[in-house]
Formats: structure tokens, C-alpha cells, sequence
């Protein structure tokens, strides 16, 4: 598996979401060799794996000379730098896959070279897609509201490309699975988002406890993923200029709204406790009155709704933000509010009805759940081969 990120101790939803997969396949008996990529300046040595890859002033060069955005160069850096694509290369021979799996778009360069380096042999080729990026990526262009016509179709070519030449491309939701069938994917899977109940510790329920003081709080948390932010921010013009409870906001989300203080006093008013050790949140998210997921923008599946339904306390969410997870809108203590004042209706109501958790059927949003088709059409490829392979 190849990630653009490092997930020793994951934090965001991309590298809770990889390591998720990693441990499915374990758990099913499959040897699993993870190459991640990070900052050798900026990440600290226990979040890295032993076969994750650094990079530094190697790369940057290429990304100069490219013209496309950093984050879009680098990993197209790395199937021509020799320094790097030759930690890629020693790894296949090493471990010698039979399946060679790449989570989100951005590290298909690198597969592609090694398959058209000879490095690969007759390993099958499986993306894992977090989103459907050519709509991500059109959707970013208009919240920064500079649009690079050029970047867009850059994009658009290589996920077309990636759908053609997969073996089998696993998608988030059914909405993302069809716009990879009309990309000529021949195989879509849907592994849909999932999470995990709350665990946290006493002593963290301790802390979090003494700090609240028994006050009732709505939840927003979130990565520094600006459609995430976005979503927040299309609708604090509609809140009310006081809650009756507390708002906090966790996770790196904080520091894109901090800029937006001075304008929104709700934003204002909010508790911004930035990224927070797990048992903190763990703790966080099982004493929430309220969690809140005011996604707007941005395709793809929003593993932070899995994460909301399995405390079993209500729940204030967009339509979007359901999108992967229709079958759980009736479930109880789920509130839907697309319009701007009845979200904020609904979070009011929510923190002035007494207190109590919801019964929900949530079973099958349990990581190892919603992972199981996944395994299960990898599992299906490689018998496939093998059978091929005793009759030839």
C-alpha cells in the first residue's frame, strides 16, 4: 500500500482511514508492507514507519519546474527523481506483492513507473479513492476563487487514466462509484467510511469533566480540510448570537477559522481546542451534547458522520454530509438542517432537550465492516489469479 502520508499514530480522517484498511487486511491474515510519504523537516520520527519514505530538497527542483500546484508536482516527483523512485523499487523487489494498492490519486506516477519499469511483475493494481478528486479539486478552485483551468484538466486525465488501468477501483460512496464508471473504470467496489465508538479512559473523562464544569456543548471537529471549514462558515451568518451551551471546535480546522472570528460571533464565542491527543477526544466526543457536521462542499465521504452516529448522542448534520451513509438519516437523535436556520434550529433544540444517548443500529459502521467488501474483492482477485495460474 502507498499513502501520501506517514500513519504510525494517525490523526486526520485520510490517515485514520489507511490505517483502518491496513489493519482489515491483517486481520485477515494478509502480510501488508505501508509506504507512506512525509517532511523529513517538519515530522516528528513517531509518526513514521519504518518504510515510509522522506522527502526534502530532492523534490523540489521538479516541483519548480512543473508549473502545477506543490501538492500536485510532488508526487509526480517522485517516479523521476532516481533517490526516491529508487526506495520504491527496492521495496517491490523485497516484498514482492501480488496486489499493489495506492490510497487517494496522487502516488498513481509512481505505480505507473514501477509497472512500466518491469518492477512489478504480475501484480494486480487496486486504487483507493477517499474522493472523487476531480470534483474536489474544481470545488476548491471556487471556495479560494481562482480557478486554473490547466490544474483541473491535469487532474481530470490522470484520474481518467487511473480508472481505466485498475484492476479494481474502491470508492467511498455510490455517487463516487458511478463517476468512476464514467471515467471506463471496469470495477468499482464501494468501501464505505466507518469509525469507531468512543473509548476514552476515566481519566480523561476526568479531565474533560472538571473543565467543563456540567456544561452542554455542541461538537464540530474537524481536519484542516477547507471544504470542512467551508461548511461552518456558510452558515454562522444565520446563528444566533448566543447558544444556549457552548460550541468547541477540535482538530486542525481551528486554524482556518480563527482568521473568521472578528466576523462571525459564533465563530467568536467557540471554545477552538485545536488537535487534541485521542483519549481528549475520545472523551469530547462521548460527552458531546451535540456533534455537528455542516459539510457544504466537497465530494467524496466524510468519515467524521461514522464517527458522530457511533456515540450515540444527537446528531446535527447537512444532507451532504450523509452522503455514504443514507441508509442512517432515520436513525434516532439525527437531525437534518440543508437550510442555514433550521441547522442552527435544530443544534438549539438539541442542547435544551434532556440529556440522554440514542439506541442506533450502527453496527455496520464499525471499520470492520464497512472494510469488508474491500477485503473481500482483493481476496476474490487474487483466488482468481491463483486458479489462472494452476491451470496454465
Amino acid at each position: 500500500m502507498l499513502g501520501p502520508w506517514a500513519i504510525a499514530r494517525p490523526l486526520h480522517g485520510g490517515q485514520i482511514r489507511a490505517s483502518s484498511i491496513v489493519a482489515a487486511y491483517r486481520a485477515r491474515g494478509h502480510q501488508v508492507l505501508f509506504m507512506g510519504i512525509y517532511d523529513r523537516g517538519t515530522t516528528p520520527m513517531d509518526e513514521v514507519g519504518p518504510d515510509d519514505v522522506p522527502i526534502d530538497h530532492l523534490a523540489m527542483g521538479y516541483i519548480q519546474r512543473s508549473g502545477l500546484p506543490w501538492e500536485i508536482s510532488l508526487w509526480d516527483a517522485f517516479a523521476h527523481l532516481p533517490e526516491l523512485f529508487a526506495r520504491f523499487v527496492d521495496a517491490v523487489r523485497r516484498f514482492r506483492p501480488e496486489i499493489v494498492q495506492f490510497e487517494e490519486p496522487y502516488l498513481w506516477p509512481v505505480v505507473r513507473a514501477l509497472r512500466e519499469g518491469g518492477h512489478l511483475g504480475s501484480a494486480r493494481i487496486v486504487h483507493s479513492s477517499y474522493n472523487f478528486e476531480t470534483e474536489y479539486r474544481s470545488e476548491l478552485a471556487e471556495i479560494a476563487g481562482t480557478v486554473d483551468r490547466a490544474v483541473l484538466d491535469h487532474v481530470h486525465r490522470q484520474e481518467a487514466e487511473i480508472a481505466r488501468e485498475s484492476d479494481i477501483v474502491f470508492a467511498v460512496s455510490d455517487a463516487d462509484a458511478s463517476s468512476f464508471r464514467r471515467l471506463g473504470a471496469s470495477r468499482v467496489v464501494v468501501a464505505r467510511n466507518g469509525g469507531r465508538r468512543p473509548e476514552p479512559g476515566a481519566n480523561a473523562q476526568s479531565a474533560l469533566d472538571a473543565y467543563m464544569g456540567g456544561t452542554r456543548y455542541a461538537l464540530f471537529v474537524s481536519s484542516a480540510h477547507p471544504p470542512n471549514a467551508q461548511g461552518l462558515l456558510d452558515f454562522a451568518e444565520a446563528a444566533p448570537r448566543s447558544l444556549p451551551g457552548l460550541l468547541i471546535v477540535a482538530g486542525s480546522v481551528c486554524r482556518l477559522l480563527e482568521p473568521h472570528r472578528k466576523r462571525h460571533p459564533v465563530i467568536r464565542a467557540a471554545r477552538m481546542l485545536g488537535t487534541l491527543e485521542q483519549p481528549v477526544l475520545e472523551a469530547l466526543l462521548a460527552r458531546a451534547t451535540v456533534v455537528l457536521l455542516p459539510k457544504t462542499r466537497g465530494g467524496g465521504s466524510n468519515l467524521k458522520t461514522a464517527e458522530a452516529l457511533l456515540t450515540g448522542n444527537a446528531v446535527v448534520a447537512t444532507t451532504s454530509a450523509f452522503t455514504g451513509f443514507e441508509p442512517w438519516l432515520k436513525e434516532p437523535g439525527v437531525m437534518i438542517g440543508d437550510d442555514p436556520a433550521q441547522f442552527w434550529t435544530h443544534v438549539n433544540e438539541a442542547l435544551m432537550a434532556p440529556p440522554g444517548s440514542f439506541t442506533r443500529s450502527c453496527d455496520d459502521l464499525l471499520w470492520s465492516a464497512c472494510l469488508k467488501s474491500m477485503i473481500d474483492a482483493v481476496e476474490h482477485l487474487n483466488a482468481a489469479d491463483a486458479r489462472a495460474a494452476a491451470s496454465a
